[in-house]
């Protein structure tokens, strides 16, 4: 964002932005957006909806759960595994981003593989730690209850 404001203000005093600017915030807005997946898995930011498991029984909603993780976590590691030769491909052939200023690109698909690796170990973290507690039926129960008197927490 910084590097950002720093060009439109030299854009607007000089003429002349940050050579290679947009390149350079395009890298950087990677590398943010990837490293925050494990850190937003960690908080439990992540969307989740349990319109459908809610209402199912225990031992029916354990298994729909788990076997979710385990999609997921199959299509998170096949992503961080993509992601990483893709890396290394870019690393060896010197891969750059060409405009205003040659940027070179293997900085940010590293960025995308770690941060691809990071989240897919908090995802099984939080996988385990979720099948592990033990779950209070009374809370998921009354949970529905209040539901469907339309009160709202």
């Amino acid at each position: 964002m910084v590097l950002t404001i720093v060009d439109i203000v030299l854009r607007k005093m000089s003429g002349q932005g940050v050579a290679g600017g947009i390149e350079y915030s395009e890298i950087f807005l990677v590398v943010g957006v990837f490293f925050a997946l494990a850190a937003a898995q960690v908080e439990g930011f992540h969307v989740s909806t349990t319109v459908l498991t809610s209402r199912m029984p225990i031992t029916a909603r354990r298994v729909v759960e788990a076997a979710g993780a385990l999609l997921g976590g199959i299509v998170v590691a096949v992503m961080a595994y993509v992601a990483t030769q893709t890396a290394w491909v870019s690393f060896a052939t010197g891969e750059y981003r060409f405009g205003l200023a040659a940027v070179v690109v293997w900085p940010a698909r590293a960025a995308v593989a770690l941060g691809l690796w990071l989240y897919l170990i908090e995802f099984a973290g939080s996988a385990i730690r979720h099948f592990k507690a033990p779950e209070d039926e009374d809370d998921a129960a009354d949970a529905i209850a209040m539901a469907e008197k339309d009160v709202v927490l």
